[in-house]
């Protein structure tokens, strides 16, 4: 047996491990349809895009209290997780209740708001439980590798499960379906590894809940990492405006999806690969070099109008992109204090997503006055102003292993993991 499938086999050789990836895929296929469900829905009963978007909008605020969510669970573990599920459940069927009886748009804000408060991080809780059972760093690189494909595969079947229920008529069931995708998502990974969460935190004095005020964004490198992830979601979201312009202007509109699609063909092909043959090492330096690929490779979509080309470059932009967020995964669980690890994934999670907000005005503006090239080149820029964080990271690993202290007489040499997660020797 070939060395890509060997590791996924030995990952998916353990009960827990399977469970717990069918509970998150189950816990976040929603996330994949409801925001487009929510601008159909509202949309059919008010007659206006306005009121549609105001009501999506709602969920996307909402969805910003999950690192404070995360941080629950950190200190008290899997019962948060259930209740979040339940709370994110009761505030959907209260929405779709609305959206039976005719209700006003006033309510149906409040009630996604709430939906996007109570939704489960159901990605950072994954990723934590990882970085809890798998001693192995390479299962643990197979186990990120995977979240990242299960991500592009919701991506995916989200908005076909959307073109379905419009075409039959069925969006109010695909809305009824969503909270119960995510209770059974999340009660299956609290049976199977719930006992995981929250086990790393610490019990603190009244010294420690001070500190504490700023949870897992102690760390300088947990901050650092947080706030890289925004040039890094700004060109994502440029990225995906460009690419709806390009279609527009050179194969028209209904060709923006087919051009969408090659990201997450690219994104599943590397990531899968990545996970199978990836060494837990030297992450900084290889965070670095993806992001000056993904600068050079937008940069070339700005520059190329030839149709093929731009196909290419997309599906090598979906890969690189995907394995730069699994490293950054990596990298997070890795330098997050204890106790804290589900919060820290949470932050760059949302950081991530606050980016492609402001990449996708930006890129609008742009494509706007000055076609595609110029969306694809704001792009590049941000990712650049990416790279430069990077760069920053390494050169403070380099700097604490400089500064370390030579080890004692008689230590036989030991060395420590230097700051970018590559040996700088061996036990002797």
């Amino acid at each position: 047996m070939g060395l890509l499938p060997r590791r996924y086999v030995d990952l998916f050789s353990r009960p827990s491990v399977r469970a717990v990836v069918a509970g998150g895929f189950a816990g976040r296929l929603a996330f994949g349809f409801l925001s487009l469900v929510f601008i159909l829905l509202v949309h059919q009963k008010t007659d206006s895009f306005a009121a549609a978007g105001v009501v999506t909008a709602a969920f996307s605020l909402g969805l910003g209290a999950a690192p404070l969510c995360a941080r629950l669970i950190d200190r008290f573990g899997a019962r948060v997780l259930l209740v979040l599920a339940a709370g994110h459940a009761l505030a959907l069927f209260a929405v779709l209740a609305l959206l039976l009886d005719g209700a006003p748009v006033v309510p149906l804000v409040f009630c996604t708001w709430c939906a996007g408060l109570f939704l489960p991080p159901v990605g950072p809780v994954m990723r934590s439980i990882w970085r809890a059972t798998l001693e192995d760093p390479d299962l643990q690189t197979a186990a990120i590798s995977f979240e990242s494909v299960t991500m592009e595969v919701v991506w995916l079947i989200g908005p076909l499960l959307v073109a379905v229920a419009t075409a039959t008529g069925g969006l109010l069931v695909l809305l009824a379906l969503g909270p119960v995708l995510t209770l059974a998502g999340t009660t299956t990974i609290v049976v199977a590894a719930g006992h995981h969460l929250g086990a790393g935190a610490e019990r603190r004095g009244s010294a420690g809940r001070e500190r504490d005020k700023l949870g897992a964004l102690r760390a300088p490198e947990v901050r650092l990492l947080v706030l890289n992830a925004f040039p890094v979601g700004i060109c994502l979201g440029c990225v995906e405006v460009a690419i709806a312009a390009f279609a527009n202007a050179r194969l028209g509109p209904a060709y923006a999806g087919v051009l969408l699609a090659t990201l997450s063909i690219g994104g599943i092909t590397c990531g899968l690969a990545y996970g199978a043959r990836a060494q837990h090492r030297r992450l900084r330096t290889r965070f670095l070099r993806l992001t000056l690929l993904i600068a050079l490779l937008v940069a070339l979509l700005a520059a190329t109008g030839w149709l093929p080309a731009t196909v290419l470059l997309l599906i090598a932009f979906g890969g690189a992109f995907a394995v730069t967020l699994v490293v950054a995964n990596q990298l997070i669980g890795e330098i997050a204090l204890p106790g804290t690890v589900t919060e820290a994934f949470t932050w760059q999670t949302g950081m991530l997503q606050m980016g492609v907000a402001l990449g996708t005005t930006i890129a609008g503006i742009a494509a706007e006055h000055r076609g595609a090239s110029a969306g694809f080149g704001a792009g590049a820029l941000a990712m650049l102003i990416a790279a430069a964080g990077a760069t920053y990271l390494v050169r403070r690993a380099r700097a604490a292993v400089q500064a370390a202290p030579a080890p004692a007489p008689g230590e036989g040499g030991a060395r420590v993991l230097i700051d970018d997660g590559s040996p700088s020797s061996h036990q002797g």
